[in-house]
């Protein structure tokens, strides 16, 4: 992946102020992924996203990623 990519991906943080009601639209991705960020939160990769949370390319990641925004859970700094 691309450093562009993979700077994005560690700019990202949990927004604190998220709405808890959010939280019950997670499914088994989102929730792996969520906890993936919380514990690394540096040096992030793309690559080691998808190898730990088992994820099916880096489209999937996308599209989670964007989900969780979306959704207000995450936010970019």
């Amino acid at each position: 992946m691309t450093d562009q990519f993979n700077r994005f991906l560690n700019s990202l943080e949990i927004d604190p102020n998220s709405d808890p009601e959010n939280h019950r639209l997670l499914d088994r991705d989102k929730c792996f992924t969520l906890a993936w960020l919380s514990f690394h939160r540096e040096k992030r990769t793309y690559q080691k996203l998808i190898e730990d949370c088992n994820l099916k390319g880096f489209e999937r990641c996308q599209e989670i990623i964007q989900e969780l925004i979306d959704l207000g859970i995450l936010r970019s700094r």
